[in-house]
């Protein structure tokens, strides 16, 4: 089940004239074994314990937040694929909360809070792809990066502290000369730490490359969701006449560029050659109740070429009910006179393939209104109000009808 969106194709064109030709060198010259798992971790010095209690007292307030998602079948299902990737033994420290945020993004924190975002889980396909993400925050939690970066930025602040006073005294003696020197000396210091935070990057897909590999996944997962948000980008970007992203990993950028990463992580599951599983349909089937509240989030974005991207991505293995209403959604809240018959056919469509939700009835009512078939919208509206007579909207609903009479 390979990626053959646009991306891939301009990536095998471009070749090795990108910087991320280098990586595989780097990679098979560093490229870690699991690291031993230890059952019972506990911070070792100052530092460590000092942000294990940050993060705890941070996990008890974050735990009460209303941009948790409280879902505990989709934790426990986010939570059994990080186990299928990296081991019951592994997972076993870590908490899972799923966010409600539509960018895409997980975190992990040192003392094992895993963070999943709402728009991760409507761009990922399959648990394959989840995994390959899900496998890349916990090598950060293994690798202990937090620990290392926090005590990186450390020495580098201490650094600019000391060269600022080094530079007061030499601007006093030479002029202006010890300044540029200071100024030199502090854009190599922080250029530093942003490639040791990159390095890190590249080390958790690294270690998450090996996760997959050893489990039931397929490695080869990990590069498809990369390719596709810059499939994605390309879509936005066409839209709001802007140029896409850089394809280039940037001086001052914390994490490599998304066509880096597409590039590495494919030729590494190319040399793992693993002959690993996807699961789409178990995975369609445990982010299917959730969808509508998910697409509905990216709806707000009013950023209609990604959002029907990423539809017609959920969708290439057929249209179902669900998926033809979120489609109508997505037309009949753009709104241009063309998109709401789009909608009201979208609707209809939904409702003829057993769509059982009332909202069809409600998006088919408000798109034939505002398109002119106002009988057909008011009748319409009527079902959906007698399929669900306490919708919160219903009085408006009502009056609506009435209102157009």
């Amino acid at each position: 089940m390979r990626y053959h969106g646009p991306t891939l194709r301009f990536l095998g064109l471009i070749g090795c004239f990108t910087s991320a030709c280098f990586l595989p060198a780097y990679a098979s010259e560093v490229r870690p074994t699991l690291p031993p798992f230890e059952h019972a971790y506990e911070p070792r010095d100052l530092d460590e314990r000092g942000l294990w209690q940050k993060w705890d007292e941070y996990e008890k307030e974050f735990a009460r937040s209303p941009a948790v998602y409280h879902a505990p079948d989709l934790v426990n299902y986010v939570k059994g694929v990080l186990c299928e990737t990296v081991g019951p033994d592994r997972c076993g420290a870590t908490r899972i909360y799923i966010v409600r945020d539509i960018s895409f993004n997980a975190s992990m924190a040192p003392n094992g809070i895993m963070s999943v975002n709402t728009g991760l889980l409507l761009r990922v396909k399959n648990e394959a792809e989840l995994a390959s993400v899900l496998g890349h925050e916990f090598a950060h939690f293994e690798q202990r990066h937090s620990l290392n970066s926090f005590k990186k930025r450390r020495r580098g602040s201490d650094l600019v502290s000391w060269m600022t006073i080094a530079a007061g005294v030499s601007i006093a003696a030479s002029g202006s000369g010890g300044y540029q020197h200071h100024r030199d000396y502090r854009t190599s210091i922080y250029g530093d730490v942003y490639r040791y935070k990159r390095d890190q990057e590249r080390e958790s897909d690294i270690l998450s490359s090996q996760y997959l590999v050893i489990s039931p996944y397929s490695s080869a997962a990990a590069a498809h969701v990369w390719l596709r948000l810059l499939d994605e980008d390309a879509e936005q970007a066409r839209e709001r006449k802007r140029s896409r992203r850089r394809q280039w990993t940037g001086w001052a950028d914390s994490h490599p560029s998304s066509f880096e990463r597409a590039d590495y992580l494919s030729r590494l599951a190319d040399e793992a050659n693993d002959e690993g599983v996807y699961k789409t349909s178990e995975y369609v089937e445990a982010i299917g109740p959730h969808l509508p509240e998910f697409f509905d989030d990216q709806l707000q974005r009013n950023d209609f070429s990604a959002t029907k991207f990423l539809l017609e991505q959920i969708a290439q293995d057929g249209w179902t009910p669900d998926l033809l209403f979120l489609q109508g959604e997505l037309y009949r809240k753009r709104g241009n006179p063309r998109d709401l018959v789009t909608a009201a056919t979208a609707y209809l469509n939904a409702i003829e393939a057993g769509y059982g939700n009332a909202n069809a009835w409600r998006g088919l009512g408000l798109s034939q209104m505002r398109s002119g078939a106002q009988a057909e919208g008011r009748q319409a509206l009527q079902t959906y109000i007698s399929m669900a007579p306490d919708a919160p909207d219903a009085s408006m609903m009502i009056m609506l009808i009435g209102e157009e009479q």
